[in-house]
Parts: structure tokens; sequence; C-alpha cells
């Protein structure tokens, strides 16, 4: 204990409940005065494990925020903090790591759902760690990618490029996918967990600038919550739809249906759905 609290420099007595407390739930084992990781916590909760269990710094941070839902309720989004435009690095490392975490358990499964041959060229909006993008040019091997995210995101972006020995064939740009333009000639603009953090309107909008990125038989694939059409089910979504309410300025999940409107608008038709195993769906839409 002594030795803990010296590295540490937290305060003792503090210490020692939290570490009893843990103790009791099985996360850690004493002996005399001394505690250590169980086989379990060593396994899932140690970064030096292979099977670590990544992202729980970004779901801490995500008590702040839930915590604002009774004023939400009342007053609107104005009382939640900054976007992800003004975040510092250690919160955007947190989330980015939470977001790899789930993507790279995903990506297999997200990629061999879409049934697209002849691709030679992908735009991964909000691509954060390139997980998705990484396992595309696995499928397709003759393909290139470009990952579409904020000033501040890229850096940690091509970390996880290079470690993946990606750099030749992955590229970055930088923009606001609201407002900045993506280059066109695109086979697939694929879109994970982005319409969730916009308005219907800036969906609307986004699905728009994304049919004019695309060639000819192009596709967008969304791949997010879908809420039944009367909005009460699944519960998943409707759950993820309250924290983008205290954790967004204008998100929402989304009906089917409004999906396609977007299409609609944008010049594209509605080609599939596909429901993934891990509880959000792709929705899919082909350039006429």
């Amino acid at each position: 204990m002594d030795q803990l609290v010296k590295e540490s420099g937290l305060n003792q007595r503090a210490l020692r409940i939290l570490l009893d407390a843990l103790v009791s739930l099985n996360y850690l084992k004493k002996e005399k005065d001394a505690y250590a990781n169980t086989e379990d916590s060593q396994q899932f909760l140690s970064r030096h494990s292979q099977e670590y269990i990544s992202g729980f710094g970004h779901t801490s941070q995500m008590w702040k925020s839930w915590s604002w839902l009774t004023e939400v309720v009342k007053l609107g989004p104005q009382v939640k903090n900054s976007d992800l435009k003004s975040k510092d690095t250690k919160w955007l490392e947190s989330f980015i790591e939470a977001m790899d975490n789930r993507a790279t358990k995903q990506s297999g499964l997200t990629v061999e759902a879409i049934r697209k041959e002849d691709v030679s060229h992908i735009l991964d909006i909000g691509g954060g760690s390139a997980a998705f993008s990484i396992e595309f040019l696995k499928k397709y091997p003759k393909a290139s990618a470009v990952v579409f995210d904020l000033p501040n995101v890229l850096p940690i972006t091509e970390k996880y490029i290079q470690a993946a020995g990606m750099g030749n064939r992955i590229s970055c740009l930088k923009g606001d996918y609201l407002a900045d333009d993506f280059g066109r000639g695109y086979d697939i603009i694929f879109l994970s967990a982005i319409i969730h953090i916009n308005s219907f309107d800036q969906n609307k909008e986004l699905i728009k600038r994304c049919s004019e990125s695309l060639n000819q038989g192009g596709i967008v694939v969304i791949q997010d919550h879908v809420l039944e059409e009367d909005r009460t089910s699944p519960a998943s979504a409707t759950l993820f739809a309250v924290n983008m309410l205290v954790g967004t300025d204008h998100g929402d999940c989304y009906t089917q249906s409004q999906m396609e409107e977007w299409f609609g608008a944008g010049n594209l038709v509605f080609e599939e759905r596909n429901d993934m195993s891990f509880g959000v769906s792709q929705i899919i839409g082909k350039k006429k």
C-alpha cells in the first residue's frame, strides 16, 4: 500500500477503501497489505494483455454527459460541453481507442456484408482509427481508401494506419464533413456511427454531398442504430438516442424511411438493408 500511495500520489485512506471494494468484486486480490490483479483482471484490464478491453476511458467520460440529462430535457443541448473539434488530445485518444475496439471487432462482418465488386476507391467518413478502411482493403486488394476526419483526429488516425502497415494505401483528408469537399471518384462511401451525431436536415445534406462524390453505380453505406418506424424500438437504439441527446447538439437515431428520404434527395435509390449481429444495421443506397 505504501508503494502504491507513493507512486500514484493518491490519498491513502481513499485508495485503501477503493482497493478493498475491488477485492470484494474479484477485480483484485489482497494478501496482507499488498494488492494484485486477479487472472481475469490481468487478462482483460491490463494494457499489456492481447485481450485488453480498451475504451474504458471514453466510457468514464460519458458519466458526465449523462449527468446532464435532467437539465438537457429542461433547457435543451446548450447545457452540454464542447464538441469534438475542441476536445483535448487525451480525450480524443480515449474516444478513438474506444471506437477502434468496437470497430475492430465488427469490421470483418461489416465488410463481408457489403456485396459490391469492382471497387477501387473508398471514402471512410469520420473513419477515426481507420479500422473499417483497413478491413475494406483486405477484401479489395487493389483498392485504396481515404479517411476523412477532423484535423485534431487525423494525427491519431495516422498512428493506427502506420501500425497496420497501410500507409501506402490509406490517405487522410482533413475537414468538417458538413462543410468541406470530399473529392470525387469513390465506389463506396462508408459512414459508420456518423448520422446519429447530426440533425435530420444535416444528414440529408451530407448524403446529398456523398452522392455527388460517388461514381455512377457507387454506393453509400450507412451503418448505425436504426429505429423502427414508431421510434420506440429496438431498446438499444432508443437509449442511444438519449446518449446523443446529452452528448451532441443535434444528434438522434433515425428510421429506415428517413434514410430513404435522404437517398431520394441525393439521387440515390435504396438497395438493401443488412441487420448486423452486433446490434446495428447497414442501409445502402446506390447512385442512379
